[in-house]
């Protein structure tokens, strides 16, 4: 099916509201139905909302099926509440790497500050440490820190700028550039590369801004 044609009727689907809400919480339900059909239920409940389709979604972050969570994580993303948001949190640290990613994913669409804290946590997590390494988990908690914003997030992701990856190093300066605005030394950052004066011009930024409010 044409990418143009199966996005026309997902909008159809939506636009449908609450009435096709019955039939989408069966089809993300149902186990036998195949993985693509229940992912593009979850998202269209999401965007759909409402109490029903808030509740399966909710449901589906505690099913055993790991691909059950990523839906209902992704559809969360959309849905944009507080209680859509304080979910994803707590999905930061399912025991599913991909669900982990998706969560972040899903907080970064709604950018909310108070996320800041959870995702700080969530950074540092040993399950966040793919086989030792820093990605891929930590690369999207960096760039949903980036969305969120506020203090909290750009001491995190200051503290990243000495991680060993450079790939997730640059992805760092490029969420700091969205999280503050600012460009310390003019050198914008191209989310692939680093260079030691760009870590050391953030890192100085930092001290400067927390000198100027007294820490």
């Amino acid at each position: 099916v044409p990418e143009e044609v199966a996005q026309r009727a997902f909008n159809d689907m939506v636009a449908l509201g609450a009435v096709a809400t019955p039939e989408l919480v069966e089809i993300y339900t149902t186990d036998d139905e195949p993985d693509h059909r229940r992912w593009v239920a979850a998202r269209a409940l999401g965007h759909i909302g409402g109490k029903d389709a808030t509740q399966a979604l909710l449901a589906g972050l505690g099913e055993p099926d790991f691909l059950s969570r990523i839906g209902a994580a992704s559809a969360l993303g959309v849905l944009k509440t507080d209680v859509a948001r304080t979910a994803l949190e707590e999905a930061l640290f399912d025991p599913s790497m991909e669900v982990r990613c998706t969560a972040a994913d899903g907080l970064a669409e709604i950018g909310h500050a108070a996320s800041s804290l959870p995702l700080t946590r969530s950074l540092t997590s040993p399950e966040s440490f793919h086989r030792g390494k820093s990605l891929p988990v930590r690369g999207h908690i960096v760039l949903a820190l980036g969305r969120t914003g506020g203090e909290t997030a750009i001491e995190a992701l200051v503290g990243v700028l000495d991680d060993s990856d450079m790939a997730l190093r640059a992805m760092t300066i490029k969420a700091l550039e969205e999280a503050t605005g600012a460009n310390p030394n003019n050198q914008i950052g191209d989310g692939y590369t680093t260079t030691p004066a760009q870590v050391q011009g953030w890192k100085d930024w930092w001290a400067g801004h927390a000198s100027a409010r007294g820490i």
